[in-house]
């Protein structure tokens, strides 16, 4: 096993309250690719063709050119695609009052490398954490930042909701061994932080997650990129 990468996801609840992605099978066609079948209920099962180079590509661009389709949100809703005023794609996370907010990004599994992203807050944010980590858990599920393998907070950053972009970088190395991560902001080093835990087979996710003080704004992801040692 390698990569940890989602082939599939899908929103729509289907009867019986089932998300519709379950028992995947797969093989491998004539020209060397993966088929998966998954998927149950009307209308939701799918046929997923990926080329098996793509489970451990060191270098991942998320340009959101085609929308947030690489972010899972189970546990929250309403993650869209809009453009800056200079031009780039954005994945917006809508804030709310009344439950978390947030959303996953997946990227194949490393025990070291380097991602960055430009973040952008609004005042209406609160408790902003950004956890890498080696598993999918849902954004209402209140135990994952306790059980992912680095937690941040964006205040101890200094990212304030002013609603600036800032340039960040996160860089890990030899999470199996209880290694290390460095958090740069805008061209400085801020932390360096020990994981709360090893990882089996390094990092795949990012989860950006938060509460909101009042029902409108939107956290703000861009330029978002890994370069992996695999």
């Amino acid at each position: 096993w390698s990569g940890f990468r989602e082939v599939l996801h899908e929103t729509i609840l289907v009867s019986g309250g089932d998300r519709g992605t379950a028992y995947a099978t797969a093989a491998e066609n004539a020209l060397g690719k993966v088929v998966v079948v998954s998927g149950q209920g009307e209308g939701k099962r799918a046929v997923v063709t990926f080329d098996p180079r793509w489970l451990e590509e060191r270098h991942v661009r998320d340009d959101l050119a085609g929308g947030p389709v690489g972010w899972t949100q189970y546990g929250d809703e309403g993650i869209r695609s809009e453009t800056t005023a200079e031009g780039a794609a954005v994945a917006a996370i809508g804030v709310k009052a009344d439950g978390p907010c947030g959303a996953l990004w997946n990227f194949p599994a490393a025990v070291a490398g380097e991602l960055r992203l430009r973040l952008r807050l609004p005042s209406q944010a609160r408790h902003v954490r950004l956890a890498l980590t080696d598993h999918f858990s849902r954004i209402d599920d209140r135990g994952a930042t306790e059980h992912a393998v680095f937690v941040i907070e964006a205040g101890k950053l200094g990212l304030l909701g002013d609603g600036r972009w800032r340039d960040l970088v996160f860089r890990w190395d030899k999470t199996t061994a209880m290694g290390e991560l460095t958090v740069e902001v805008d061209g400085k080093i801020l932390v360096r932080t020990a994981p709360q835990r090893a990882a089996a087979f390094g990092v795949n996710y990012l989860r950006i997650e938060f509460r909101g003080a009042a029902d409108e704004g939107q956290v703000a992801v861009r330029e978002l990129s890994v370069q992996l040692k695999l």
